[in-house]
């Protein structure tokens, strides 16, 4: 039996500030707009999926790499 893809939690951090966990519950799979962000500001995101496994406990996976993304002022 396999696991099931539940969803992802997604960390997030403004600048070198260290990475935090940014959403309080799990995130649907596929894309996310994040509405918090502030033009001129550099973020780092990292993400984890989490499965519910054969057994119904959910596993966190290892980290993504970390991607940055720039809100420019225009």
């Amino acid at each position: 039996e396999s696991s099931k893809l539940i969803g992802f939690l997604l960390y997030r951090a403004e600048g070198r500030l260290p990475l935090q966990q940014h959403s309080a519950a799990l995130l649907p799979v596929g894309s996310y707009d994040d509405q918090q962000v502030q033009p001129g500001q550099v973020y780092r995101y990292q993400a984890r999926i989490v499965v519910r496994r054969h057994d119904g406990i959910a596993a966190e996976s290892d980290p993504s790499a970390v991607i940055s993304a720039h809100l420019s002022d225009d």
